[in-house]
Protein backbone atom coordinates (compact mmCIF):
# COMPACT_ATOMS: atom_id res chain seq x y z
CA UNK A 1 0.00 0.00 0.00
CA UNK A 2 1.40 3.39 -1.03
CA UNK A 3 0.39 6.61 0.69
CA UNK A 4 0.80 9.88 -1.20
CA UNK A 5 2.17 12.81 0.75
CA UNK A 6 0.95 16.32 0.12
CA UNK A 7 3.59 18.69 -1.27
CA UNK A 8 3.07 21.03 1.70
CA UNK A 9 3.92 18.19 4.09
CA UNK A 10 7.13 17.45 2.21
CA UNK A 11 8.16 21.12 2.08
CA UNK A 12 7.46 21.51 5.80
CA UNK A 13 9.50 18.42 6.60
CA UNK A 14 12.41 19.62 4.49
CA UNK A 15 12.32 23.04 6.19
CA UNK A 16 12.24 21.40 9.62
CA UNK A 17 15.24 19.19 8.87
CA UNK A 18 17.21 22.07 7.32
CA UNK A 19 16.50 24.31 10.32
CA UNK A 20 17.60 21.57 12.71
CA UNK A 21 20.86 21.04 10.83
CA UNK A 22 21.63 24.77 10.66
CA UNK A 23 20.83 25.34 14.35
CA UNK A 24 22.02 22.15 16.03
CA UNK A 25 24.56 20.37 13.83
CA UNK A 26 26.68 23.04 12.14
CA UNK A 27 28.97 25.03 14.45
CA UNK A 28 27.90 28.65 14.94
CA UNK A 29 31.04 30.02 13.28
CA UNK A 30 31.78 27.01 11.09
CA UNK A 31 32.11 26.57 7.34
CA UNK A 32 28.41 27.21 6.65
CA UNK A 33 27.96 30.17 9.01
CA UNK A 34 26.13 33.20 7.61
CA UNK A 35 25.74 36.58 9.24
CA UNK A 36 22.10 37.19 8.30
CA UNK A 37 19.84 34.19 9.07
CA UNK A 38 16.86 35.94 7.40
CA UNK A 39 18.39 35.53 3.94
CA UNK A 40 17.20 32.38 2.20
CA UNK A 41 19.89 30.49 0.30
Amino acid sequence: MTISLDTNVLVGSRETVATFIMNQVNPAKGEFHRNNPDIMI
